[in-house]
Order: structure tokens, then sequence, then C-alpha cells
């Protein structure tokens, strides 16, 4: 640009010369709506930026001092602030030292004198910035000082430039906290009602940064002035302060709620108030009503406090209930064209919705609380429509946080939709049905299968209701998402009315009507399956219709081929064949059409290609050759402008891709083997999509997609479409997706994906496993175990970070999170097993570092880690033997020895999750210890001794550690029954058998009891006869459940043998039973 323009280095240095007015105008031109102007005044003021950066950031700062106009001085702040923090630009850096200590100083002057509060408040935040960036030590002396001004307008800058200093640099300013203490009360109970509110403010920030320390009690002595200044604001109609101290006041909750305990009641009070004060603006009544859904959300100490206040909750729910009142009937919410359902909605009825959806998922919302009944009662039958409507539109935003509650009484709610929906105004029966939606939506299948008899009439009768077209698209999308959790059973005596009530709305409805019916006809034909059969002759010719009308309108089109095809793969290829050609033929002229990227068809064409293939399976065939290409270009757009397009445009390119992608991963699952003609195009667009970090469902789609097209090639070689040259097409395809999964899944940060790309790099795994050589399984165990580290330390990091913060939503999302963490080490789990089954003893020396990683610091070592060293161990155990035991390399690597010790102590942990890993590796040792276990045999009965007679042992928090531990025992008994107390151990095992919970473990504990019987002698086995059989009548009886076909027939053998050889013990034994049980020993046992 220099060289471009030779006179831009004179023109810019002019503005550096003796008058400042020409600097000035030029920055105010950066505001210049004429473009010449603007354009002028950036390419001067950039120049200067680069080549004379320090000349021009003081000559700025001087200019804030020399103007007099408030206005121009926030222009000239504005304008240095971006200078030197905007987009990394690091100016401040550059500037030499000189200027540095030059500018700060013009600062700290500019802050004194400064007359306007907007400036001030910009001028602080730049002060923050160069605060951040560089040492200034002259800062917090500079603002003690203005904290005992004597002009109310610098304490009150002062006090707002503590608070946004103490968030990063609290130490600093924490170094003297009576000091900060003592000048904070002396301006809480200032005159000046300004200087009050800021106090507040810099008090806060002062206790949310050293409550819990060793200030606690100087802390404390702000309590009750911060109050009080709240007090005198509310009490002397001070909006505009009680506003910022509620503000304040809020932080405060969030932060640190238990320093607002003892003045909670008053504090609740005060926000009800200024919430139902209509005086007041609306800002600030939706403040105050902020401060309680804080409270109610913060889970610990605030859900306490609130608890303990039962009137304050009914009167939070009353002010709530009188904001969704607030709702005006305008006439744009009857045009069924208008997608704004919300028209009418005030501010104050929207934020009322919310805050009743967030109060009830706090769980402060008892449904059956006498004071609510008596409420929604009130409002049910009350004159006015506005009032009426509340009780369906809360209920509606309560199920998320009440629905186990709702569950409990479904029918009275039901019964609440089923008044409403009879109600004589529109908006009123429209609330009805969009409660029976949502309950479709929460709280299914309970209400499908529990009160579908009450709930189809209710939407079927609305969809009468032509004089409200919206009432009746909003029934036909509350029938869309009613059916998609219904059985084919219960939809199908509803069909014939349904159906012909949704084919009148494609007769003579409103676009949105017409596309709300053809997503229900979809949505029935999906769930109905082979029973909406009967109505295909009736249903295709109105949807043709529509995808005719559709051409000049693509919404529509769309949604009738959705329609058409979810159809089709409700009904099967035999019905839907004959039509398919003339959907096909549509489907190309749209893909040789120019399209724009909002097109909804876009999308649909893709879609509509995969269920075509997943419903004609092999006959798809013929129309690959035009499906694939199109579904090939949409998934590789792996450049995707966000800077030149619209936000809305990439976003939808994003969608698009994620279709293509999902689409391939249905035709390579459908086709298999005949796949193979487009392996390799496939592989060559996903692969580089494993790290696609735009839209997640692309990199879930691409993984997915991974195991599909290596078993096509796999099956393709075996039944000869592809044949085996110098190397084998699936050893380089193999070659090429486990490398790429294994480097994606290092990188990709959400556990949710991890645990679907370990699941696909499982079946990898044992798709490729007999082309698999020892090398490529090392670097797999190397990759895994690189993997897991990061995760472990990612997941500590973030557990720390939300242990800092009672942000309810973090907590939420870290239980979420904690879920799908326990997927990723499941996956990990099976992809071991996957190598080890392969491998055998030869990989053994290939877990050294996964199993350093995951059992030498056992102790340290979450439960998901742990159950992960115990699950290797077993397999390793299972499928070599004792021999991996005998290898001293194996056990020196799993720390045997050592960490033994420690699962004998952990069953006496008070977490269950804890005990029941301990409990199910003792029972892994005794089966394949041998010898090494014989040592600790005592040491591991009585471990397990004390789990299972623990009293809270059969509670359902601890009942499936007790049968692990029941499960456990019983393998000592078999596998070292030379080494254990007989009577002792064995009288203790029959009498915790059967086990009834953990079903797997039953029937391998079962298995072991009959083994261990037909081991025992006659002698010993009278003494234990009566506990085992009464153990195996309650097995037997159980059916199938506890026991394999083989353990039911060797233990009905075993109680034949002994019936036979102790007749007279067997009588006494059968006659102590039950009489069920007596019963049925007797009729499988007939005499004979």
């Amino acid at each position: 640009m220099d060289a471009e323009e030779p006179g831009i280095r004179d023109k810019a240095l002019e503005l550096l010369g003796s008058d400042p007015q020409d600097l000035q105008t030029n920055i105010l031109n950066l505001t210049s709506p004429d473009h010449s102007l603007h354009s002028n005044a950036r390419t001067l003021l950039a120049y200067l930026g680069r080549h004379y950066t320090n000349s021009l950031c003081f000559r700025v700062s001087c200019l804030i001092l020399s103007t007099s106009d408030a206005s121009i001085r926030e222009t000239i702040v504005n304008f240095l602030r971006l200078l030197l923090t905007a987009s990394g630009s690091h100016f401040w850096m550059i500037l030499s030292i000189i200027h540095r200590n030059d500018i700060k100083r013009l600062f700290l002057e500019c802050l004194e004198k400064e007359t306007s509060t907007r400036v001030a408040k910009i001028l602080c935040k730049l002060a923050l910035d160069v605060a951040v960036e560089s040492e200034w030590p002259e800062l917090v002396p500079f603002m003690l000082r203005c904290f005992e001004a004597s002009d109310i307008r610098v304490q009150e800058t002062s006090l707002f430039l503590f608070g946004l200093l103490s968030e990063t640099l609290g130490e600093k300013l924490s170094c003297e906290p009576d000091k900060l203490q003592s000048l904070f009360l002396k301006c809480l109970g200032c005159e000046h009602w300004r200087i009050r509110a800021a106090a507040v403010g810099a008090s806060v920030r002062l206790i949310v940064f050293l409550m819990g320390t060793s200030s606690n009690d100087l802390l404390e002595q702000l309590s009750a002035p911060i109050m009080d200044t709240f007090d005198d604001a509310m009490e002397n109609g001070k909006e505009r302060y009680a506003r910022k101290i509620v503000k304040h006041l809020t932080v405060l909750m969030r932060k640190k709620p238990g320093f607002l305990r003892s003045r909670i009641d008053t504090c609740i009070a005060y926000m009800l108030i200024m919430a139902e004060n209509k005086v007041w603006s609306e800002k600030s009544r939706h403040l105050a009503v902020k401060f309680l859904i804080t409270l109610a959300e913060e889970r610990h100490q605030g859900f306490a406090m609130l608890k303990m206040l039962p009137d304050k909750i009914t009167r939070i729910l009353s002010l709530l209930f009188k904001m969704v009142a607030d709702i005006k009937d305008v006439n744009s919410w009857y045009e069924a064209e208008s997608h704004h359902k919300n028209s009418g909605e005030t501010n104050n009825c929207s934020y009322g919705k919310e805050s009743l959806r967030r109060f009830a998922i706090a769980k402060h919302v008892d449904i059956t609380d006498e004071k609510f009944i008596t409420m929604l009662a009130e409002y049910i039958n009350d004159r006015e429509w506005q009032k009426r409507h509340v009780v369906p539109a809360t209920l509606a935003q309560m199920i998320v946080g009440c629905s186990e509650e709702m569950l409990a009484d479904l029918t009275s709610v039901i019964q609440i939709a089923s008044i409403s929906s009879q109600d004589s105004h529109p908006r009123v029966r429209w609330a009805a049905i969009d409660l029976l939606e949502q309950l479709s939506k929460y709280l299914c299948p309970q209400l499908q299968n529990q009160h579908h008899q009450l709930v189809i009439p209710l939407l079927t009768k609305a969809l009468l209701d032509f004089q409200n077209p919206r009432i009746q698209a909003h029934a036909a999308s509350a029938i869309s998402c009613f059916s998609q959790s219904c059985t084919s059973s219960i939809l199908k005596p509803h069909l014939d009315v349904i159906v012909s009530m949704l084919l009148k709305l494609l007769q003579k409805g409103s676009q949105s009507l017409k596309e709300e019916a053809l997503t229900a006809l979809a949505s029935l034909a999906s769930s109905s399956q082979e029973h909406f059969q009967e109505y295909y002759v009736a249903v295709m010719p109105y949807i043709k219709v529509m995808s005719m009308q559709g051409k000049s309108n693509h919404r529509l089109l769309a949604k009738a081929m959705e329609c058409i095809t979810m159809i089709w793969m409700a009904v099967g290829k035999e019905i839907c064949r004959k039509d398919c050609q003339e959907v096909v033929e549509l489907l190309i002229s749209l893909q040789e059409s120019q399209m724009e990227t909002h097109d909804p068809m876009r999308i649909c064409i893709l879609e509509v290609w995969g269920r075509l293939c997943k419903c004609l399976g092999k006959e798809f065939l013929p129309y690959m050759n035009v499906a694939m290409p199109h579904l090939l270009q949409s998934a590789a757009q792996l450049k995707i402008d966000f800077t030149n397009e619209s936000l809305n445009a990439s976003l939808n390119l994003l969608e698009e891709k994620a279709s293509a992608c999902n689409m391939l991963c249905s035709c390579a699952a459908e086709l298999k083997e005949d796949f193979h003609l487009w392996i390799d195009e496939v592989a060559d667009t996903l692969i580089p999509l494993l790290k696609f970090n735009l839209h997640h469902e692309v990199r879930m789609a691409a993984a997915s997609a991974m195991p599909l097209i290596l078993d096509s090639a796999k099956l393709a070689v075996e039944k000869g479409h592809i044949l085996e040259v110098d190397e084998s097409p699936v050893m380089k395809l193999s070659a090429q997706i486990i490398p790429a999964m294994t480097a994606a899944l290092y990188m990709e940060p959400k556990a949710e994906i991890c645990a679907r790309f370990l699941g696909s790099l499982n079946g990898c795994i044992q798709i490729s496993g007999p082309y698999l050589t020892d090398n490529e399984a090392k670097f797999l165990m190397d990759e895994i175990t690189k993997f897991l580290i990061a995760r472990s330390l990612r997941r500590h990091a973030r557990e720390q970070g939300v242990a800092q913060d009672s942000d309810a939503g973090e907590r939420e999302l870290l239980k979420e999170e904690s879920g799908n963490e326990k997927k990723v080490y499941n996956n990990v789990g099976d992809c071991m097993a996957t190598l080890i089954k392969r491998f055998k003893l030869s990989i053994v020396p290939f877990f050294e570092k996964l199993l350093i990683c995951v059992a030498r610091t056992w102790v340290d070592r979450t439960t998901i880690e742990k159950k992960l060293a115990v699950r290797i161990f077993h397999e390793v155990a299972e499928q070599c033997g004792e021999e991996a035991l005998k290898q001293e390399y194996f056990l020196q690597v799993m720390h045997y020895q050592s960490y033994l010790p420690f699962l004998l102590e952990a069953c006496k942990s008070d977490k269950p999750e804890v005990q029941q890993v301990a409990a199910w590796t003792i029972g892994i040792c005794a089966e394949f210890g041998g010898s090494f276990f014989k040592t600790i045999v005592d040491v591991a009965l009585s471990s397990l001794n004390s789990v299972i007679s623990h009293p809270n042992a059969l509670q359902p928090d601890h009942v499936m550690v007790h049968d692990v531990a029941v499960s456990a025992l019983g393998k000592i008994c078999y596998f070292h029954y030379d080494n254990i107390k007989e009577a002792e151990v064995l009288s203790t095992w029959l009498s915790h058998l059967p086990i009834t919970n953990l079903l797997n473990e039953a029937k391998v504990a079962h298995q072991y009891l009959c083994r261990v019987v037909e081991r025992t002698k006659t002698e010993p086995l009278s003494v234990y006869l009566p506990s085992i059989i009464r153990v195996f009548a309650e097995i037997l009886w159980a059916g199938s459940n506890l026991a394999t076909a083989q353990t039911v027939s060797q233990m009905i053998g075993l109680l034949k043998n002994s019936k036979q050889t102790l007749p007279t013990e067997w009588a006494s034994i059968c006659s102590s039973l039950v009489p069920q049980r007596r019963n049925f020993l007797q009729a499988i046992l007939p005499d004979t």
C-alpha cells in the first residue's frame, strides 16, 4: 500500500503535528457514514499504527485530556482501547517503556478528572487491559487513594475499577483486606447513593475473592451494611440503585451463597416486593426474578435455604404465574401461515415461562402440594382467558423438572389438558395441545402405553377445529410426537380416524397445515409399520399431489418426499416398488438444478437417497451411479467459508455435509459387499472428516462408517467381488483407517464422540484382526494409552474447575460428561478384549504402558479406571489361563502382589462402586490365580464377608456389590476348596444364595454351586442338604432368569440323586419349604 500511495506518509505525519485537531477529526471520521471519510481516516491511522506506534498511542492519550466534549472523549477512548488490545494486536507490548509509563500516568490523570460516568467506565476497562498485559505498581495505590477522595465521582470510578481488577488481580488487591474492608464500610455508610451502590459491588467482589480464607471475620462485617443499603434503597424507592444492588447480590448468590444465609428471608421478601412492583421498570422486576431463580438453582446452600421457606416458594410460584398471564390476543397469532406461535406473548410472559422451567428443574415445585393445586384450580376456572391459559402453559414448562411427580399422577395432568382443550378461547386450547405434545415428548412411553385412550381422542378432535388452523397444525404436530413412541398395536385402532383427518388437511389446508399433516403421516407410518399397508393406496395419491405442488415450493416438496420415503420404509419394497421410479426421476432432475444453500431440498435429496437404499436393499444398486456422486460431493465440502457467506448459509452447508455422511454410512450398512465399487472414494472422502472440527455429527458419521466400509471390503474379497493380488484390500484399507482413527481420537474433546470412535475402532480391529501384525497391535496399545492419559488429565482439570464454581449448568454438563466417560472406558475395554482374543499371550508385553497408567497408581484412580484395569486382567486371565499369571513379566506389570492387598482393603470402602470393583477382581484372582492366590485365601474370605454381611448389603445402593461378592465367594469355594474351612465358608455362601439381581453373575455363581455340590462327598453333603435344596428350589422356580439350561438340567439331576440316596432327609426338607416351592419340586420330581 505504501508503494502505491507515496503521499500517504506525509498525510499521516501531519496528524502527529502540533495541531491535535487533525488527529481528533480523523478518529471521529472512523464513525462517519461517509465511506470516503471513513476509508481515508482508516488508511492514515493504520499507517501510523504500523510505523509510528509510540507517537500515535501517546498523542491519542493526550487527546482525552484536551477534549471537553464527553461524546468525543468516548470515541477517542474507544479507539485507543481498540488500538491497544483488539484482535491480538498487542500494541501495548510494542510500545517503548518510556511511552508506556507516560501513557499510564495520563490514564490515571484521566480517571481522576473524568466527569462522564460512561467514559470513566470505558477508561477503567482500558486500565484493566493494560494491567493484565504488564506491571503497573502505581495503579492500586491510586485506587486506594481515590476511595477516600472528596469528589464522589472519583470515588465511584475507583469502586468500579476495583470490581474489574478483582477478577484478574485479586492477589495484589487483597494484600490489605482490613484496610479495604474499612474503606468499603465507610463508602457503604456514605450519604450519596451512587457511592453506596458502587460500594456494594466492590464489597461483593472482595467477598467472592476472599471468602473461605482467614479474612472471613472481616468480610462478615460487610454483610449488615450491604443489606442495609439494599433495605434503604427499597424503602426509599431508589429503583436505579436497588437494581444495581440486585445485580451484585445475584453475583454473590451464584458465587458465595452462604454469605447471605442470615438475611435470606428479608432478601427474598424484598426481591418479591421488587418483582411485584408494577410501578418499577420491567428490567428491574426481571432482575429480582433472576436473583430468586439463581437462589433456587444453587444446588447446595441456596437449595437448602429456599426449602426452609415454603411460604416464599408459594409466593414465587404465584409471581411467576402472574407473569405468564401477561399475554395479549393479537391477529398475527391466528394466521396459520405465520410461524410466530408466541405472538402476543410479552417479554414478561416469556421471562416468566423460562423462569418457571428453571424453577421446576431446580426441584422447588411440588405439583402435589395443596397450595399449588389450589392455585391451578383458581386459574383454570378464572373468567379471564389469560389466566386459564396459564395452567396448561406452565405445566408444559414444568415437565422436565417435575417428570417423576407428573408420571405418578398423569391422569390428573391429562384431565387438565382435557378441560383446557375444550376452552372457549383458541389460545387456551392451543396451550392444551402444546401440553399434550410436551408430555408425549418427555413422559414417553408411559403416556402412550397407559393413556393413549385419553390422549388420542383429544388430539384428533383438535384436528377438526377448522376455524383455527394454527390449532389444527399443532394437533398434527402433537400426533407426530405422540406416535413416535407408540407401538403399532396402540395405533392400529385409531389409524382410520387419524389418517382420514390428516388427508382432509392435505386437501384444504394452508401450507403450514399440509407440512404438519405430512410429518404426522410419516410418523404414523414409521410407528405402525405393516399396519399402514392398508392405507398405502389411499394415501399415496394425496402425497403425490403435494409433491407436484411442491415443485415451485421446495419446503412443501421436501416434506412430501420425506413422507413418501418414510411410508415406503414402513410398508416394504413389495408394495412401494412400482412408485420408486417416479421419485428417482424427480430426484435426478432436482440434482441437476441449481439450488440455493438454504433450499431444504438440498438435504432432503440426500436423506431420500438414504431411505430408498434402506427400503430397497440390493434393488437400490441400479440407482447408485446417480446417488453416489451427489452424496460424495455434499460430503466432500471441506471448505465452508464463514466470512463470505451468511452464517445461516454456512450452517446449512454443515447440516448438508452431516446428512451426506450419514447417508453414505447407511448405504454401506445396507449394501455390504455390493458397496465395494465405491469403497475407495468413500474412504478418501470420510477419513479426513474424522478431524472435521466444525460439526460433531460429521465426525460421528465418519467414525461410524469406518468399520462398515472395512466390512464391505472384507465381504467383497470373501465372495470374490475383489481379487487379492499383491496386497490385501482389507489390509490396505485397515492401514489407512486405524491410524487415522487413533489420531483423531487423541484430538477429540467430547467424551460422547470418543466413545463412538472407540466403538468403531473396536469394529475395525475385529474385522481386520487376521491382517494385523504385532507392530500394529503395539501401535494401537501405545495410541490408546496416550489417549487415556490425556483424557484423565482433561477430566481432572475440569472437575477441579467445577468444584471451584457453583454454576448449576456446568455441574449438569459434568454429570452428563461423566456418563459418557463410562462409555469411553467400556469401549476401551472392548478394544483391549478384541486384541487379547486375537494375539493371546504375544500381546501381553505391549500392555506395559497401559497397565502402568491404569494399575500402578490404583489408589489414585477413579472407579471407571479401576474397572478397566480389572477387565484387562480378567480378559488376559480368561483368554490365556494360568499361563499368563505364571509369566513374571505380567505379574510385575500388573503389580499383582502389591495392589491385591489394597483390593482386599477396598472391600471395606464406604463407596459401593469401589467395593464392587474390588469384589469382582478378587473373584477373577480366585478363578485364575492358582497357587498365587492360596496365600491370601483367608484374608480374601474375610474381606468378602465384610461386604455380604454389611447391614445395608441388600439395600438398593449396595445390592449389586452383595451379588458380586457372593459370586466371588463361590469361586473361592470351587477353586480353593482344599484351602477353606468348609463348614464356615459353605454355610455362609449358601445362606446368601440365590443371587437375584445381577442375572449374568447369578448364572455363573449358580453353575459353580452345582460344581461344588457334585464334588462334595456324601457325608458332608447331608449337612448342607437343607440349604442346597432351598437354593435349588428358588433357582428352578425362577426359570431361565437365574440359571442356564445346562445348570437347570444339572440341578434337577442332583436333586434326583439326593432324593434317591437320602429319602428320609429329602422328605423332611421338602416339608419345611413354602407350599409353592414344595409343590413345584414335587411336580418336576414326581415319585416313581
